[in-house]
């Protein structure tokens, strides 16, 4: 019986093959799939592949899994993404990242079968042909900071201090803290479910810090609508937004918020949580509506638009 996806048998084989921890999985051959294992060979992935012959002499493909330990796998998830029914093609600016980096797409592009980030780097497009695939290693990945940030931890508090401000945070339980000279890596003391769940968590929101208070963070924010417009005074801000009276938003402490041309806000802070609570608040004043996008919201966020009435009866 002919195949009509061998990506798709392979990647099911491979996902199953690594749910229950098998050393190899056999696959059928195509150059396709050799140039698919190629990737996942040199992304480190998977240990290796071998091209053999099974009991009626057809080439197969075997794949050697990866594993880091007795508990954990390199791939956690794995995607099929353009499909024989539905092909999906991206342009070399609009290449998506997987888990902000930390995973990898595989796309066919004219120079061959590579990462996205090899994609980007020689600026081709090309099909995707599978993504979200991505090792657990975010906890992992060190910390580099540079000199003028100063780090701390008494206990279990760490403490980030810059040009801009300080931070402090508690360390999840299970978690701790290594500093070095300019970097830093969070380890976990078990394997357990609850340590292995904060571990990652807890390395995304100390670089969070450090990035806060070396560079901070900033949400942008438009209002669109005739007569709709915001005005900064000393610690508030005064909406027009096409209600009785004017809505009045406190800005919390920690929370610098610039306005231009009325219309144009700029959140900006140390603390990302906080910058992104603040922009949703002021976001939720009045959101934006789909018939003519009057109200509050993201730059470059896209509106779904609905045909009015009128518009439907023409």
């Amino acid at each position: 019986m002919g195949m009509t996806d061998p990506i798709a048998d392979m990647l099911t084989r491979i996902r199953n093959a690594n749910k229950a921890r098998f050393k190899t999985v056999i696959i059928h051959m195509s150059q396709m799939n050799i140039n698919i294992a190629k990737v996942l060979k040199k992304a480190g992935y998977i240990n290796t592949y071998n091209k053999i012959k099974n009991e009626k002499g057809q080439q197969m493909l075997e794949i050697i899994l990866k594993y880091p330990d007795a508990k954990r796998t390199m791939i956690t998830n794995i995607k099929r993404v353009s499909k024989p029914g539905r092909r999906v093609y991206v342009a070399s600016d609009s290449i998506p990242k997987v888990l902000n980096g930390f995973g990898i797409s595989i796309l066919s592009t004219s120079s061959g079968v590579i990462t996205d980030a090899e994609a980007r780097e020689l600026n081709v497009g090309g099909e995707i042909k599978q993504e979200r695939l991505f090792m657990s290693r975010i906890g992992k990945k060190p910390i580099v900071f540079p000199k003028n940030i100063k780090i701390s931890q008494s206990a279990d508090i760490v403490k980030v201090q810059g040009p801009k401000g300080i931070l402090s945070s508690k360390l999840p339980e299970g978690i701790t803290l290594t500093i070095g000279d300019g970097s830093m890596v969070v380890e976990r003391k078990s394997e357990e479910i609850l340590a292995r769940s904060y571990h990652g968590l807890a390395r995304t929101l100390i670089a969070n810090m450090v990035n806060g208070v070396s560079a901070g963070f900033e949400k942008k924010l438009e209002i669109s609508g005739v007569g709709y417009r915001a005005e900064l005074s000393e610690n508030s801000l005064k909406f027009i937004l096409g209600f009785s009276s004017p809505v009045q938003y406190d800005i919390p402490k920690g929370i610098d918020i610039k306005v231009d041309k009325q219309v144009n806000i700029i959140v900006s802070g140390i603390d990302k949580q906080l910058v992104g609570r603040v922009a949703a608040e002021i976001r939720s004043l009045k959101k934006p509506e789909p018939y003519k996008g009057k109200g509050i919201k993201y730059a470059n966020e896209y509106i779904k638009r609905k045909a009015g009435k009128s518009a439907e009866r023409a």
